[in-house]
């Protein structure tokens, strides 16, 4: 969802159990996330997964609103 300030909320990610283990939770928060920075926007990630992504992966900061 995005708001009119720019920043996209990630409220949840869920993956079909029959999938889990795949890495396609992964692939899909790092493909958001690459489309929310192609688009200049920033994440407010309320969802634990994607929290949870952007702390391991520092590079991803600049993208966290604020």
């Amino acid at each position: 969802r995005q708001g009119a300030d720019g920043v996209v909320e990630l409220p949840h990610t869920e993956i079909n159990p029959a999938h889990g283990g795949q890495g396609l939770g992964t692939a899909l928060v790092r493909h958001a996330l690459e489309d929310i920075r192609a688009g200049g926007q920033h994440v407010k990630p309320s969802c634990p997964f994607v929290a949870a992504y952007m702390n391991r992966h520092p590079a991803t900061a600049d993208l966290r609103a604020s």
